[in-house]
Formats: C-alpha cells, sequence, structure tokens
C-alpha cells in the first residue's frame, strides 16, 4: 500500500476559499470582532459538514459566504494564503496552483447572490491578488512549497465585470499569476457568456482553464465552447469526458489537461461512484488526466485521499499514480525550470 502523504504531489485545481484551516477562519473573527456562533474548530467544521448535507447551495452561500466575508481585507487575505502553504506541506504537496475569485474579495460585490455587509474599505481586483501573492511568498519562505495563482471569474457577474477581472490578471503577472478560470453555476451562465474576457488572453502568456462538464445540463456544450471558443488549455471536472469520443480525440491531439476532482464529484454529487468518471480508461487514450483537490477543507479530505480512494477502486499502482503525477508536471503552467525541478522529485520517489 502506499503512503500518499509522502508521495510528492502536485495540486492544480485547488480553491484557495475552500481549504482555510477553522482555527484561522476564528482567528479572524476574534480579530475584526466578528461574533461568530461557532466558539472552536470543530464546530466550525461541523457547521460545514451540516451545509454539505443540506445541498451546494447552502454550502455556497452560507459555507462560501462565510469564508469570503472574513477575507476582505488585504491582511485576512494575507494570512489566509500564508496559512495555504502551511496546509499544503503537511499534505506532501510539492506544487499548487491555487485559485480563487477576487469578485468575491471585494466590499460589496455579491458572493453567491448575497450582498456582503462589511465595514472594511473596499480592495481593488488588483490589492486583492497582491494580498493573496504577498501571502503565498512569505508561505513559501518559511515551508518552501512553491505556488503559482490561477484567477477566476465567477460566472455568475456581469461580462463586462469579467472582462475587468481578466484585466487585473494580465496585469498581475508579476504577482504569480499565471492563468484565468471560469467557476460556478455551469447552467444558467454558460461559458460563453465570457468570451470577451477569455479574448483578451489570446496571444498573452496568460494559460486558460475553465470549469466544464462538472454539473447542469450544459456539460457537454460548455466543455466543448471551452475547447474551441475559449481555447482553454486545461478544462476543470470534465466527468462525461470518457463517454465523449470525439472530444476527447481533441484533447489528446493538443495535449489539453485534464483536471479531475474526484472525491469533490463524489461528495456534491455530481457523481455516484468514482467509475463514472473513466480515469483508468482516460490513462489508456493517452489523456493528460490529473487528480486535484478542489476544496479539500471544506468537503472534509485531502489531496493524499483523493489519491488513496482513486487508486483503491481503479487498482491504480506505481506506475498509473506516477502517469498521473506527470501529467500534472506536463501541464502545470509554471515555467521550464521548475517543471523540471517537480518531475525529478517525482521519478526519484517511484
Amino acid at each position: 500500500m502506499m503512503d500518499f502523504e509522502k508521495i510528492p504531489k502536485i495540486d492544480l485545481h485547488r480553491h484557495m476559499d475552500g481549504d482555510i484551516n477553522p482555527k484561522v477562519l476564528l482567528e479572524i473573527a476574534r480579530k475584526d470582532k466578528v461574533d461568530l456562533p461557532y466558539k472552536n474548530p470543530a464546530d466550525l467544521d461541523q457547521f460545514f459538514k451540516s451545509l454539505l448535507q443540506k445541498g451546494l447551495a447552502d454550502l455556497f452561500v452560507d459555507g462560501f459566504g462565510l469564508t469570503t466575508s472574513l477575507s476582505q481585507t488585504a491582511e485576512n487575505l494575507e494570512l489566509i494564503a500564508f496559512e495555504e502553504i502551511r496546509n499544503l506541506k503537511k499534505d506532501g504537496i510539492i506544487y499548487a496552483e491555487l485559485r480563487f475569485a477576487p469578485q468575491y474579495h471585494c466590499q460589496g460585490e455579491q458572493i453567491y447572490y448575497r450582498q456582503l455587509n462589511v465595514k472594511s474599505e473596499r480592495l481593488s481586483y488588483r490589492e486583492v491578488i497582491a494580498a493573496v501573492a504577498k501571502g503565498l511568498k512569505r508561505g513559501y519562505q518559511e515551508f518552501g512549497v512553491p505556488t503559482n495563482l490561477i484567477v477566476c471569474i465567477g460566472r455568475e457577474v456581469e461580462p463586462k465585470k469579467g472582462m475587468e477581472i481578466a484585466e487585473a490578471a494580465i496585469k498581475s503577472q508579476d504577482l504569480g499569476v499565471v492563468a484565468i478560470d471560469l467557476a460556478c453555476d455551469e447552467t444558467n451562465f454558460p461559458a460563453l457568456r465570457h468570451a470577451d474576457a477569455y479574448k483578451l488572453t489570446f496571444g498573452s502568456k496568460i494559460k486558460r482553464t475553465i470549469h466544464a462538464g462538472e454539473s447542469g445540463t450544459q456539460k457537454a456544450r460548455n466543455m466543448y465552447a471551452a475547447i474551441e471558443c475559449l481555447q482553454a488549455d486545461r478544462i476543470g471536472h470534465a466527468i462525461p469526458l470518457v463517454d465523449m469520443p470525439k472530444l476527447t480525440e481533441i484533447i489528446a491531439r493538443r495535449e489539453i489537461g485534464v483536471e479531475m476532482c474526484p472525491l469533490s464529484n463524489l461528495i456534491t454529487g455530481a457523481i455516484d461512484c468514482l467509475g463514472e468518471l473513466g480515469i483508468n480508461e482516460l490513462l489508456k487514450q493517452k489523456i493528460l488526466v490529473t487528480i486535484n483537490s478542489d476544496d479539500p477543507r471544506m468537503f472534509g479530505y485531502t489531496l493524499s485521499d483523493s489519491f488513496l480512494y482513486s487508486s483503491r477502486f481503479y487498482r491504480f499502482g506505481k506506475k498509473e499514480i506516477k502517469t498521473l503525477l506527470l501529467n500534472a508536471v506536463q501541464t502545470a503552467f509554471c515555467n521550464a525550470d521548475l517543471k523540471q525541478t517537480l518531475e525529478k522529485k517525482i521519478l526519484k520517489y517511484f
């Protein structure tokens, strides 16, 4: 049995606001004099679990609403980013691309359709990104885990705002931003809604990844749009991909990365069984599929758990696990030198 906590892992699909330790949230609440009904980390963990049992709508509004309402200042964002590096180190992760949506960290903006009522001075998108980058830099100095940033656009925002977020991402490459992403409600807000924002990145060094094929009735349409219209370098989730041979052939030929999040999909009810993802079949077809965590703390697991459960279900051995990790190296949005370093660490282990 492989010890997945010790295996050097890479996480390419990880939402920073879905991985905040309850201790950190409580620390911020005390500092900011926010009176939460939860007095210890265990109570807060139980709160998130109860929301998940109610359904994703409750989790998004009340769960992520809580975490984002406590991350509206540069100081708090920096602390959360710093502590995220601690989380990565603890789980044996040697590189991660952390994603977050600046629109949810600007006072007065809507968070999952709820208006925030906070008294902090509103940050600009660029200031939000800068605060996160500062925390990640400090975390790297402390724990030695390199990261890069992916800036998300929450699909429900108006297209004009989406373009502003994309522009902020492009202007923040010096802060470690390597890509943009499109997240959240994929049924009511299809991928093409933010086509103009993605077009801003065409010809730039900014890469493109998109949540597509995760939920709702538009999965197939959004996957095709992501690749053919928005020129995605990677797609997130892509649950029905194994049953879409034409798209699979395109993805294989263009070497597009597929960020699968098996435990997330299982816990949220997007799938009933890990077998629906067909990860074994995708590997046989040379698809550059990777295993990722998504929202580990919010959903109650780690990236190591994701690898463990996937390997048990598919009966993966060291060969398949090594392939998944090397796929992550190949499709990562980091520079060639870092990719070489990551590959050496993985090959040394195996």
